[in-house]
């Protein structure tokens, strides 16, 4: 079976999300409030989506579930413009109030809590954190296109998330 999702938002909170290649189906038709959708982002190996909106919620939804009930969040004190998961399931999101955030996600049903927030120059437009080398060593690289810039920037964080998570 073909697994591709494409996330559709529109500018009153609506998310509809289409599965397969050839012929797409509708797997799920949502409304998440009254801001405007602004990014998305799959979790690799799962069926989880994040939906982030203009006024900086983000939305988890577990498509399979039943009942679908949408987590929603308060991520950034302004609109969200990129979302990605890491290989080990963090959830990282980037706000025009010029964070980057990284969430831990245990529980679908729970909002997550936030283990990181990094103050940036510039507004972050795409997100692409390196899967293949942070399923290895969570340390959470991560490359960044930023608003009004022609390059991808790095941001390599020197140690492990995990081991900040369990001093804290």
């Amino acid at each position: 079976m073909d697994n591709q999702r494409m996330i559709l938002g529109d500018e009153v909170g609506r998310m509809v999300c289409l599965r397969g290649k050839e012929n797409p189906r509708v797997e799920l038709d949502i409304a998440l409030g009254d801001a405007p959708i602004r990014c998305a982002a799959c979790e690799p190996n799962s069926s989880r989506l994040a939906i982030g909106d203009g006024n900086g919620q983000v939305f988890l939804i577990e498509p399979d579930a039943v009942p679908i009930r949408p987590v929603g969040f308060a991520a950034h004190w302004s609109g969200v413009s990129a979302l990605a998961w890491t290989a080990c399931g963090h959830l990282v999101s980037a706000g025009l109030d010029q964070t980057v955030r990284y969430w831990s996600v245990d529980d679908s049903n729970l909002p997550p809590q936030m283990v990181l927030k990094l103050a940036l120059r510039g507004n972050v437009r795409r997100l692409f954190p390196d899967l293949y080398h942070n399923a290895e060593d969570s340390t959470h690289d991560l490359l960044m296109f930023r608003e009004g810039s022609f390059a991808l920037e790095r941001l390599e964080l020197p140690w492990r998330i995990n081991d900040r998570i369990g001093s804290a």
